[in-house]
């Protein structure tokens, strides 16, 4: 971050000595912590493995074996989640970037203790202290460290995705049973917001985009069938991992297309 921060304000000897730093860090960590024979960072928890990947440790076929300890991690716990305060905005993020939403999305919707699925089905309007309940014990305001960026990938992923410029990235990530999601985030700019839902076979996105501002937006492609924006057909500039990626200016576009989906 302080390299990315030093490109910002042109000073490249910073930028030198920042991306040396981090190197050398990387490389300590890897030495002292990462069993290349597995994969796995220290213990191999959901924790250890994505604190690993989202700090990008790891790279190349290390990064493979790493992001495969991780899954052998959620899988061990039965796809529940098992992470603290910080290993779980990351797991959730290094999901995200990989496009591995199923899991995810597996993941949170689990009703079996713990899990966000397990609070619902306990009657929960909040989200709460701990993951068991207590009516004497723990507090039931909501508590955004069990929620903050966790819902992320299931609504349009805002994402900027560049260091001081005005970028926006909308990924729609459309797993499970889920049919529909919404957010927005409050940018400098203005408010940039998009939702997405399925009905009747037909899949919508629907995206604000503030002035003085781009986007790429990402509309899947997994049931195929042409592509509208406000009911024009329109052309992708290109498609990437399963999606339709468009870039828009500011404004209000809505994305359809038909599914084929049975």
């Amino acid at each position: 971050m302080m390299a990315e921060f030093a490109q910002v304000l042109n000073k490249p000897a910073d930028v030198t000595e920042y991306v040396n730093l981090s190197d050398d860090i990387r490389l300590a960590i890897s030495k002292e912590f990462y069993k290349s024979s597995t994969g796995e960072f220290r213990n191999g928890t959901q924790t250890a493995q994505a604190m690993a990947l989202w700090s990008g440790i790891p790279s190349g076929a290390d990064e493979d074996k790493a992001l495969e300890a991780l899954l052998r991690a959620i899988e061990k716990k039965d796809h529940h989640i098992s992470t603290g305060i910080f290993g779980t905005k990351m797991m959730f993020d290094v999901l995200r970037e990989r496009d591995m939403n199923e899991v995810a999305y597996r993941v949170a919707d689990q009703r079996g203790f713990p899990g966000w699925g397990h609070m619902v089905e306990s009657g929960a309007t909040t989200l709460w202290e701990t993951w068991r309940y207590s009516d004497n014990t723990f507090s039931e305001p909501p508590h955004v460290r069990f929620g903050r960026r966790v819902v992320l990938p299931f609504a349009a992923g805002h994402q900027r995705r560049s260091t001081g410029f005005p970028q926006d990235h909308h990924q729609t990530a459309t797993r499970g049973d889920l049919t529909s999601a919404k957010g927005h985030i409050m940018s400098m700019y203005g408010k940039i917001s998009s939702s997405w839902h399925i009905r009747n076979g037909v899949f919508t996105l629907a995206a604000g985009i503030p002035a003085n501002t781009t986007a790429e937006i990402y509309v899947p492609l997994k049931w195929g069938g042409a592509i509208k924006e406000s009911g024009k057909s329109i052309q992708p500039q290109r498609t990437e991992k399963g999606y339709a990626v468009f870039a828009i200016g500011s404004g209000d576009y809505i994305f359809t297309t038909a599914l084929t989906k049975p």
